[in-house]
């Protein structure tokens, strides 16, 4: 994949989750939940990029593409 800001090639990586919750992104004008939860996420205004993976060893993946050079990354929410 190209980087859309500078043109040069994109690296594939993963984000890592916990198992028992999943991947959650808040908006810096949110604050954090105290107790985290699917819940308490959606009611910070918050998205659940990924579902649990109570099953998977290594806890929950979130496919990104990186650039080194721009120190930018992307992913596709779900």
């Amino acid at each position: 994949m190209q980087c859309p800001y500078c043109g040069k090639e994109m690296e594939k990586g993963y984000i890592y989750g916990k198992k028992d919750l999943g991947i959650p992104w808040i908006p810096a004008s949110d604050r954090p939940p105290l107790l985290w939860s699917d819940t308490s996420v959606l009611t910070h205004n918050g998205i659940m990029l990924s579902e649990p993976a109570l099953l998977s060893p290594v806890g929950c993946t979130l496919e990104t593409w990186v650039c080194r050079t721009c120190k930018k990354g992307l992913l596709d929410l779900p």
